[in-house]
């Protein structure tokens, strides 16, 4: 059997319910997917969404519309998912203008580079090579940073935020706290140090699961 009459069969099995047919299908496409959506992307909206966003919210829209998928040829799947892919990020890039319009990208904008300073703490504390490759993982150890900057004590969760997250000078620590540059670094390093043992504990588990 060739594989377009394969796939063909795939899509059939898909569109009449079969959800392991479906998976595959998801899976086969996943790279065209996302850079379609990538080359779609509004410069201005990339710093704000990753693509591999999008294609999950796409994947999902699949699952509760496949239902609706008229399987003619082995490409008809691609095409039908493209479609979704298209309405979906139209959806968002409208959002986030809305959200624009009225003052709240300045937030997002905030939230997103405080996100990846979160990554950038990940990697200068567990290695860049034990991070989880895949985009849709980027929460995951953005919360889990989180987490282990929320269980230091209060002085060295002020200086690390200031420092690392908010990337700040020393000396802006030291206005705000009333200590010292030197006393900040002291605080910054042993701040690190206990995320790092956190971390650490937790990486192969996070890495793992993706």
């Amino acid at each position: 059997m060739g594989r377009s009459h394969h796939q063909h069969a795939l899509t059939c099995r898909a569109a009449a319910g079969d959800e392991n047919a479906l998976t595959v299908l998801l899976t086969q496409s996943r790279d065209r997917l996302r850079d379609r959506i990538t080359r779609r992307t509004p410069a201005w909206l990339s710093r704000l969404v990753d693509a591999e966003d999008v294609v999950q919210d796409t994947h999902v829209e699949a699952f509760r519309q496949i239902r609706t998928f008229e399987p003619h040829d082995s490409t008809s799947f691609d095409r039908w998912l493209a479609v979704i892919a298209v309405r979906r990020l139209r959806a968002c890039i409208q959002h986030y203008r809305a959200l624009k319009r009225g003052g709240g990208l300045d937030r997002i904008s905030a939230d997103w580079r405080l996100g990846d300073s979160s990554l950038g703490l990940w990697d200068t504390l567990v290695g860049p090579g034990r991070t989880p490759s895949r985009s849709a993982a980027r929460h995951e150890v953005i919360a889990t940073v989180r987490v282990a900057l929320d269980a230091l004590p209060a002085h060295y969760r002020k200086a690390v935020w200031i420092v690392h997250m908010e990337g700040r000078p020393a000396r802006d620590a030291a206005d705000e706290m009333g200590r010292t540059e030197r006393a900040i670094h002291g605080l910054c390093r042993r701040g690190l140090a206990q995320m790092r043992k956190h971390l650490q504990s937790v990486a192969g588990g996070l890495s793992s699961a993706h």
